[in-house]
Formats: structure tokens, sequence, C-alpha cells
């Protein structure tokens, strides 16, 4: 019985540390850029359809790239923490104080995450107006059910 405990233990560890770093890894990853589910590349098409003077508009190109090039680096960080916890894991005499080393290293890098992308968000907004934040972060037009439902009736289903 106590052989199953520890195992259940360390399923639960796993679990804990892969949700830490899944978590901690949205910032930009799969959330979309500050957890908006839009992606840079649509973000910058949008503000180059919005922004209409071309000075404003190269200014936030640069800070479109600044951030990629801080997601790029990011990820590769997240990346690899994630190959160094699944060696911890896959090693039997690996203690706490490895795991605490590694928790420590996830949590220094969703800091770093946070205040770069803070900052990087404060710069796009101080070079965009309120009318071009708005066109910027919202979300495109979907079609609505009922238009569908109302195409069917025209079709004459």
């Amino acid at each position: 019985m106590a052989t199953l405990r520890r195992s259940q233990r360390g399923q639960a560890l796993i679990i804990i540390f892969l949700g830490t770093l899944l978590i901690g890894g949205a910032m930009g990853g799969s959330s979309g850029l500050f957890h908006t589910g839009q992606q840079v590349r649509d973000l910058r098409e949008r503000a180059n359809n919005a922004i209409q003077d071309d000075l404003r508009r190269e200014a936030v190109s640069r800070t479109f790239d600044a951030i990629e090039t801080d997601l790029k680096s990011y990820t590769a960080d997240r990346t690899a923490l994630e190959k160094d916890a699944f060696v911890a894991f896959e090693n039997h005499g690996a203690t706490r104080a490895d795991f605490e080393i590694l928790f420590a290293r996830a949590d220094g890098l969703n800091a770093k995450a946070r205040e770069t992308f803070l900052s990087q968000r404060e710069a796009l907004r101080a070079r965009i107006n309120a009318e071009e934040w708005v066109v910027l972060w919202t979300p495109p037009k979907t079609e609505s059910v009922e238009a569908f439902k109302s195409y069917g009736e025209k079709q004459g289903n």
C-alpha cells in the first residue's frame, strides 16, 4: 500500500509540475498574446489596416517585432526547462530539492514573461489611440447562428 501512495504522490507531482509549466507558458503561446487568443501576425495585420499614419504604423510594427523576438526567446527558455523537468522525472534518484530548483526556474521565467509583456503592452498602448486600440483587440465578427438559419430558410431548407 505504501508503494501505491508513493506512486500516487509522484503522479500528482508530475501533474502539478506540468500544469505549472503549461499555465505559466500561456503568456504568449497557444492562448495568444496577452491571453487574448490572438496571434502577433493577426494583430500586426489589424494594426496595419487601422493605423493611417505611416510613422505610428512603423513604430507599432517595431513593437510587434520586439514582441515576436521575446516570444521566441521565452519559448526557448521554456523548452529547456521542460526538457530538464522530464529528465528529473525519469531520474529515480531525483530529490525534492532537485524539483524545487526547477520550480524556482519556472517561477523566474513566468515573472520575467509577465514583466516583459506588460511593458510591451504599455509600449504598444502608447503608440495607438483609443479607437485603434479597440479595433486591434476586438475579435473579428463571425457569422451568427441566426444568419445561418436565415440563409437556410432562404434556400428553402
